[in-house]
């Protein structure tokens, strides 16, 4: 705007070109503060329900950290039976959420004393820090029951597989092989089969590994 105010005279192009770039900032600059407006409108929300919001808050924290023991023993029970590169994802998670939730309790202790000091604000932007980091710590605890869960099903359908590609050899084997091809693809797919059944005992199994080297 400054350069289409000045002195200098400016031609038909670059007064075109500025214009449509105030335009085009005035849009962006409403587009991100219609992204915001909504998590404004929450705060307020906080900050004229502080008390009722940091009790709900609390509570949340205690069941993610009531919750953390329980992943933490699932995390040492997957450990036993799975390989540690297999686990790799989830492995700091207990570490993760235990610093999330302490992280939320100075928050939750700030709130509080906001709220003590009338000073709403502050409480409101407390109480969603915490509430952020008690979610980030529920979902690091999930990922370990859904990694669980992941490779139980990797290891029904690596079976169901297992016996599908039996079944392809039996039949492979009756076919006419006069340049050995097929002798090839049965030997090399064995060999996959075999050593499939191999990773599915013992304690350092890796379903998800072997379901796509069956897959492949």
């Amino acid at each position: 705007q400054q350069q289409l105010d000045d002195a200098t005279a400016d031609s038909e192009e670059q007064v075109r070109a500025w214009n449509a770039e105030i335009l085009r900032l005035c849009d962006e600059a409403n587009a991100g503060l219609d992204e915001k407006a909504e998590a404004f409108d929450e705060l307020r929300h906080l900050e004229q329900n502080a008390p009722e919001a940091l009790a709900r808050v609390q509570e949340q924290r205690r069941d993610a950290a009531a919750a953390l023991d329980a992943a933490e023993e699932r995390l040492r029970a997957l450990s036993a039976s799975y390989a540690p590169e297999a686990l790799a994802t989830v492995a700091d998670n207990p570490v993760q959420a235990r610093q999330r939730i302490a992280f939320a309790d100075e928050q939750l202790a700030a709130a509080e004393a906001a709220i003590g000091a009338g000073k709403g604000g502050e409480a409101a932007v407390s109480i969603r820090a915490a509430e952020d980091a008690v979610g980030q710590a529920a979902m690091l605890e999930e990922a370990i029951t859904k990694l669980g869960r992941d490779f139980a099903e990797g290891e029904r359908s690596a079976a169901a597989l297992i016996l599908e590609l039996e079944g392809d050899i039996g039949a492979a084997a009756s076919l006419p092989d006069p340049d050995g091809r097929v002798a090839a693809a049965i030997a090399s797919t064995r060999a996959q089969v075999d050593a499939a059944r191999a990773s599915q005992s013992g304690a350092a199994r890796r379903p998800l590994q072997t379901l796509q080297s069956l897959e492949a």
